[in-house]
């Protein structure tokens, strides 16, 4: 027992040593690690948080299944019927006989909605289109839905800055539009005009 504390004694004799012998760059090297480790903090802090808001954006901004009519159906090609026997590839065939439509739509959505595992569903359609704020245009892409099973389902009031979706009940030619999509429109307008 006595050896453990007579090295004991002369550790702390040797490490009061060298933190008094030279105060300044003892406190340089206290802030440099306090520094360090509070920066590996707050990192580890921010990582987390963005972690979570991104999977909290993510969780509730998109839908859960997607429901669509994938273009899988085998067409002979021309080449096949012209020559049979002979080795023949084509790549990126168009489809012709069938449309992306999905087929009784909205008897899908009333199965859904009718069975009780499932908390919701709100068709949508969408397609591209052109903006256009004056001089401005801009190409974009557009989605209808059911707003109010849209709501429901992706809390949209909590997200609006300005209007109420009631309002989209009402009025056919209603839109819901990004706050970036907005400035982009309301810059492209203003350096046309100079």
């Amino acid at each position: 027992m006595s050896i453990n504390l007579s090295s004991l004694k002369l550790s702390l004799t040797i490490a009061r040593v060298h933190l008094f012998s030279k105060p300044k760059q003892t406190i340089i090297a206290m802030l440099g690690v306090t520094f360090g480790i509070g920066m590996f903090i707050a990192l580890i802090g921010l990582m987390t948080g963005l972690n979570d808001f991104t999977e909290e954006i993510t969780m509730t901004s998109s839908p859960d299944i997607h429901i669509y009519h994938d273009i899988t159906e085998k067409r002979v090609n021309l080449l096949e019927v012209v020559n049979p026997q002979g080795l023949n590839v084509v790549h990126h065939q168009k489809p012709k006989n069938e449309t992306a439509k999905l087929r009784s739509a909205a008897g899908i959505v009333e199965a859904l909605r009718h069975d009780p595992r499932i908390q919701g569903a709100a068709p949508m359609i969408s397609s591209q289109v052109f903006y256009n704020y004056g001089p401005a245009q801009l190409n974009g892409q557009i989605q209808g839905v059911e707003i109010m099973e849209e709501d429901k389902l992706f809390d949209l009031k909590s997200k609006m800055k300005d209007g109420r979706l009631e309002d989209l009940l009402s009025f056919q030619e209603g839109i819901i539009m990004g706050s970036g999509l907005d400035k982009k429109i309301k810059h492209e307008r203003k350096a046309i005009a100079w």
